[in-house]
């Protein structure tokens, strides 16, 4: 696997919804539908920019209709993730912000709150 980040500049994306949520790509990204061969491969590829709605893609291995395609130009980073040997591979979408914490506190004394009176691993 080899991972590349890409400057960030203005690029052309497309966002894909189903009933099970969305996922923003961009345009030339692979997306895995259904394979339309009656051998072989379960699914084939698809650029993003060609998808329409009522297209099936794969989601967590299922069939899902788009409801929704969208395509819009958004200045971000683009990360591109090359497989070997290539394949379908199901993606984590990372939020674009998350609730900022700390770690715990070191003390003696276990935290009654995680239950049982267990000290934290």
């Amino acid at each position: 696997m080899r991972l590349h980040r890409a400057k960030k500049k203005p690029y052309n994306l497309v966002e894909l919804t189903t009933r099970q949520g969305l996922s923003t790509v961009s345009k030339s990204h692979r997306v895995a539908v259904p394979s339309l061969a009656s051998e072989g491969e379960a699914c084939e590829a698809e650029r993003a920019d060609q998808l329409r709605v009522g297209n099936t893609v794969l989601v967590g291995g299922k069939q899902q209709k788009l409801t929704k395609v969208t395509s819009r130009q958004e200045r971000t980073h683009l990360y591109e993730v090359r497989l070997e040997p290539d394949g379908p591979l199901e993606m984590l979408q990372l939020p674009s912000f998350g609730l900022v914490t700390f770690g715990s506190v070191a003390s003696d004394q276990p935290d009654a709150e995680l239950g049982r009176g267990e000290a934290e691993a």
